[in-house]
């Protein structure tokens, strides 16, 4: 019933990179998080790598409509990644 997104067919991951001021330090990252669903979810990680800090992100849909019986979990991922973007890096020099 109506389109269905081709199978085998992957977003790629959005890479956000900030380097760092010379002599700061990395203090903390926050934990990478995501979220499964049969329909929908997202993945973020957070590396430190040779002057800078990576952060990955990929938010995926395997539909093109949520469907009702599917609002409550929707409603789940969104919240989890409206904090998941809210997080922070902390640096030290």
């Amino acid at each position: 019933e109506g389109f269905a997104v081709p199978a085998g067919r992957v977003k790629p991951w959005g890479t956000g990179q900030a380097v760092l001021p010379a002599g700061a330090k990395v203090a903390s990252l926050p934990e990478g998080k995501s979220y499964a669903h049969d329909r929908f979810g997202f993945q973020i990680t957070y590396a430190r790598e040779a002057g800078k800090v990576v952060v990955r992100n990929r938010v995926y849909l395997k539909t093109l409509l949520i469907q009702p019986a599917d609002f409550a979990a929707w409603n789940e991922m969104v919240a989890l990644l409206n904090e998941a973007y809210n997080e922070s890096i902390s640096l030290q020099q």
